[in-house]
């Protein structure tokens, strides 16, 4: 009995009493057979050990009994951990009701069964150990996508310029949008520039001179041109490199932005204002 814990203990001083009080041969019968039961169980849990300040330790897919007089409201945490059975008490001897516990096969941690009893209180716990041949950690993962190419306009995201002379040439900014990698360090990314038609309601400028450099770039009736002035980059309709092998984080550049217009345009044109967007985009380089 060295094995049960101190409610056991206390539990077996209650059943001695109650017996030592009994008469009659039926009684004493009763009694031989709690005694007996009362050694089976001694036996069965003498070997066990107690791990992790558990009050029994098990193998799985054994099964353990332990005393609660007349139990009430037995649960088990986790319910996964294995089955509870309550058997009755026998008959004339109230407080030999047994809890039954059998682990699952599959489970090893810290069973914890909880009840009722008049003799102990409520919410008495009992905790057994269940252990098996092999020894389980849980982890958890999110899967993410791998970090790619990022780049925000960090200022100037509208870039005014102003009264553009018809045949004159490239006019910049004073306040060029400033361009920033957002991208971890690890990623090495090149940004391409393009740009759209210029509009003004139903009126149309198309982007011109793609390929050349604006020294050399000559703007016709009907189109425009947005020019790199510190990088020598005509910006056309389709994207086009602007920076090369950059790191993900590279700070802030501020590309001078300028556009030209043509010698001439249709009166309605003239003096009218346009808009147009210049989209920079960063892929992996």
């Amino acid at each position: 009995m060295s094995h049960l814990t101190n409610k056991e203990h206390i539990m077996t001083v209650h059943l001695h009493a109650d017996a030592r009080r009994a008469s009659g041969t039926s009684l004493q019968r009763q009694f031989a057979l709690v005694v007996a039961c009362l050694v089976a169980v001694a036996a069965m849990i003498s070997g066990a050990t107690t791990a992790f300040a558990a009050d029994f330790t098990i193998e799985q897919g054994e099964s353990i009994r332990f005393y609660s007089g007349d139990a009430t409201n037995v649960t088990l945490e986790p319910p996964g951990a294995g089955t509870i059975t309550v058997i009755p008490a026998l008959p004339g001897v109230p407080l030999s009701a047994v809890i039954e516990f059998t682990a699952s096969a599959s489970f090893d941690g810290v069973a914890t069964v909880r009840y009722d009893s008049v003799q102990l209180g409520s919410g008495v716990t009992t905790t057994i150990q269940v252990q098996g041949p092999q020894a389980r950690a849980s982890g958890y993962f999110v899967p993410v996508a791998a970090p790619g190419p990022c780049l925000l306009i960090t200022a100037n995201p509208i870039v005014l310029f102003g009264d553009v002379e018809l045949g004159g040439p490239f006019k910049d900014t004073p306040a060029p949008p400033n361009v920033g990698g957002c991208a971890p360090n690890s990623v090495r990314q090149d940004v391409l520039v393009q740009t759209s038609n210029a509009t003004n309601g139903p009126a149309t400028l198309t982007p011109t001179c793609s390929g050349l450099a604006p020294a050399a770039c000559t703007t016709t009736d009907g189109s425009y041109a947005v020019a790199i002035l510190d990088d020598a980059l005509i910006v056309g309709p389709t994207p086009t490199a602007w920076l090369d092998g950059f790191t993900g984080n590279f700070g802030v550049r501020a590309p001078q932005l300028a556009v030209k217009m043509p010698p001439t345009l249709a009166p309605t044109f003239v003096g009218s204002l346009f808009t147009f967007d210049v989209t920079f985009t960063a892929v992996v380089d």
